[in-house]
């Protein structure tokens, strides 16, 4: 079943009298108010963690004029790895080839 065709069914489902139709039918008094303007409220708090999960990094000022979007940004990285790849296997082949000699 398709995420559509489970919508549609459950839209037409019959959930009962004790289901509420729309939002403004949902009883909200048993949930305590929430107090967000005491000292210990860190406005951001978990900001950077939530953004680094998501794969997201800022850039430093000096660096973001080099890259017009996420595309060039993800192309000089590209680009980067390859170059350190074929650093690092090149600098193995000459410490392979120099235990040879010896």
């Amino acid at each position: 079943m398709s995420a559509e065709e489970a919508f549609t069914q459950v839209q037409g489902a019959d959930w009962g009298p004790n289901f509420p139709k729309n939002d403004d039918e949902i009883d909200v008094s048993d949930i305590p108010e929430q107090d967000f303007s005491g000292p210990d409220v860190v406005r951001g708090k978990y900001r950077e963690f939530a953004l680094a999960s998501q794969g997201f990094v800022q850039l430093d000022p000096d660096i973001r004029p080099a890259f017009r979007d996420t595309q060039s940004v993800n192309r000089a990285l590209r680009g980067l790895i390859a170059i350190a790849k074929n650093t690092s296997a090149e600098a193995a082949k000459r410490s392979s080839t120099r235990r040879k000699k010896n």
